[in-house]
């Protein structure tokens, strides 16, 4: 049997919120709108000691010293995610726009990885990179954001086995754009070589020029 991680309690709270709204008996209750608010997904997030490790066992969070952390995403009439506005001062920034790109292909390219999840390349692998910018949760959450609403990712949606009712949001990068426009940013600069170009070499050893 697999052991039941931070991810798993944080997705079995979420199901808890989320069906709150269903439940007529609080219906009159004035806090379910903001627990458990109409139009928005609940989004839980358990830290320990400042640390948020999706991947640690379970039990390694307590009540007495962890940290939950409650926030909505909008949602449509079918419940697919709506990105909220960027939270970095109202501007977006295109270097970070570009590390961000780059650090989702990364992980799209990883061998296995048949999709990325949102909330997990949110939360733990652009934190992962090392970025200044990536440490702070707002400024990923802005960013991301701002990239789907600007069309440089695109979002689906995958069944999630251990929560059938609420499937897991992907993302994956626009290509049909990234292609025709300037950003991302590549990390491949060719190196200049002083000299006739190799083709023009190889030409004239054929005795073709």
């Amino acid at each position: 049997m697999k052991e039941a991680t931070i991810q798993d309690r944080e997705e079995s709270l979420e199901q808890v919120l989320a069906r709150l709204g269903g439940l007529s008996e609080l219906r009159n209750l004035p806090a379910l709108d903001t627990i458990a608010p109409k139009g928005f997904r609940p989004v839980v997030a358990l830290y320990e000691n400042g640390s948020h490790r999706r991947t640690a066992p379970a039990e390694t969070w307590s009540p007495s010293t962890g940290e939950i952390r409650i926030y909505f995403e909008p949602t449509t009439g079918t419940g697919e995610v709506t990105p909220n506005a960027p939270h970095d001062g109202g501007v977006f920034v295109d270097q970070k726009l570009r590390e961000m790109l780059n650090a989702l292909q990364d992980a799209e390219n990883t061998p296995g990885r048949t999709f990325v999840a949102l909330k997990w390349f949110r939360d733990e692998y652009l934190h992962s990179t090392g970025l200044a910018w990536a440490q702070d949760e707002d400024q990923r959450q802005a960013v991301l954001s701002q990239a789907i609403k600007d069309g440089w990712v695109l979002t689906s949606r995958v069944p999630n086995p251990k929560a059938p009712l609420y499937p897991t949001t992907t993302i994956r990068l626009n290509r049909q754009r990234t292609a025709t426009e300037a950003t991302p940013a590549s990390r491949f600069r060719p190196v200049e070589i002083a000299g006739e170009p190799l083709s023009s070499t190889i030409l004239r050893d054929r005795g073709l020029r």
